[in-house]
């Protein structure tokens, strides 16, 4: 660089970015080997006899030749996520601009394609035109073209389901799912658990790398509510949540209660229970009330004998008996067994025969009874119309006759839950 100046005596003095050049103080300014680190605004005081005279500024670029250095690369994107393609160039670089499918794209000018969420119509072929040193004749640069292709994230769209089985059955449970597979378009991978192990195909097991598994002649080591299924694409993997495999069964948490009735009262017996699993239904389930190992059903006096509760409306006593229910439930035929509640019919008390006894001899032991029928009966023994404590048997047994007992009144008052009965007045003679 150099400068021309009139007038007497001049002297120099050289500026770079406004901070003087130490020995810079001739009309001259010049470097021995320019390098990009020489790129700066100059200028020049002149100093005369009379005056000062500062110079206008020249600016001075050091270009390079401009190269690409690390092309952009093609990628698989997920809906949703970032994209970003970066490059990398070496020397003088004026600008970016980047194209996809051969378009311009509005505000993508760095050495980086950035675009926050990728959209199915993400997918294109991008390149960036480079805009470089003119000066060393590498004006633009166009790199090489990257390949975006957009996949869909991993998602299951229908949940295997609680398998309700027998013994000795085949079930099959399908998963369904959506998303790019892995080998960017290549199929979903299938994996399916129980209790966090891995399945594999074997002689009962088919499909344990497909979205439907088989498993043949199901067994106790089979039932489980720790089944699930690992679906995986190129945007993740997915568990389904636990399912089961279970033969079906009730659990009885109320047993019938044995009952004593009058008769022509209605009897209620009921049992209650629990489903060993959720997906367990009542029409699942199956009842038979048995009454002396007999099956009940419904009719007449009877109602409810394939329900939970079993219902006579009027009790007679040929409803007396032993009654217990069986609960089956299906798939499989599980049955379980209640246990046995006693049904007890009462009728009124009726004497079958009087209370009766003959001339007494004093001081020898006598015996007066009485026969009822009516069930549950309970006796009290009266003279002169008080009860004789511990009279209570249907034949009370006395020890002596003695004079006092002459002209006495005796009866027996018999009685049950379904009412009560006098006998007829019997006078001792002794």
């Amino acid at each position: 660089m150099s400068v021309v100046a009139s007038g007497a005596g001049p002297q120099y003095q050289w500026y770079r970015n406004g901070q003087p050049i130490p020995g810079a103080t001739s009309a001259v300014l010049a470097f021995a080997s320019v390098g990009v680190a020489d790129s700066a605004n100059y200028d020049v005081l002149i100093t005369g006899t009379c005056s000062q005279l500062r110079s206008g500024i020249a600016t001075l670029s050091v270009e390079q030749p401009t190269s690409i250095t690390d092309q952009p690369q093609s990628m698989v994107a997920c809906v949703g996520s970032p994209v970003v393609i970066p490059i990398k160039t070496l020397g003088t670089v004026k600008g970016y601009q980047w194209y996809k499918d051969g378009s311009p794209l509005p505000g993508q000018n760095g050495p980086a394609l950035v675009i926050p969420t990728a959209l199915l119509t993400t997918a294109g072929t991008y390149w960036c035109v480079v805009t470089g040193s003119s000066v060393c004749g590498t004006p633009t640069l166009t790199t090489q073209q990257a390949v975006v292709q957009i996949a869909i994230p991993t998602e299951i769209t229908r949940n295997p389901t609680d398998q309700l089985v027998a013994f000795g059955a085949t079930v099959s449970v399908e998963v369904e799912a959506q998303g790019t597979g892995l080998g960017t378009y290549g199929s979903l991978v299938y994996r399916w658990y129980k209790g966090g192990q891995e399945l594999i195909d074997g002689p009962r097991v088919s499909g344990a790398a497909t979205s439907r598994l088989t498993i043949r002649d199901i067994r106790q080591s089979d039932l489980g509510n720790d089944y699930y299924v690992v679906v995986s694409g190129v945007c993740g993997s997915v568990r389904s949540p636990d399912f089961a495999i279970i033969v079906p069964s009730v659990e009885i948490t109320q047993q019938p209660q044995s009952d004593t009735v009058c008769a022509g009262q209605p009897v209620q017996l009921s049992v209650q229970y629990v489903p060993n699993h959720p997906s367990v239904t009542q029409a699942q389930i199956v009842f038979r009330w048995m009454r002396n190992g007999t099956p009940l059903t419904d009719g007449g006096n009877i109602f409810g004998s394939q329900t939970a509760t079993l219902r006579i409306l009027s009790a007679t006593a040929a409803d007396e008996g032993d009654y217990q229910v069986i609960i089956t439930v299906q798939p499989g035929g599980n049955q379980v067994t209640s246990q046995i509640a006693r049904v007890t019919v009462l009728r009124t008390p009726t004497i079958t025969r009087q209370p009766s006894i003959g001339t007494l001899c004093e001081g020898q032991p006598f015996q007066i009874s009485i026969e009822a029928s009516g069930g549950g009966l309970q006796y009290q023994w009266q003279l002169d119309g008080q009860d004789v404590p511990g009279a209570t048997d249907a034949t009370v047994s006395v020890p002596e006759a003695v004079m006092q007992l002459n002209g006495r009144i005796v009866r027996c008052i018999v009685r049950n839950a379904c009412g009560q009965v006098s006998s007829q007045d019997v006078t001792l003679t002794v």
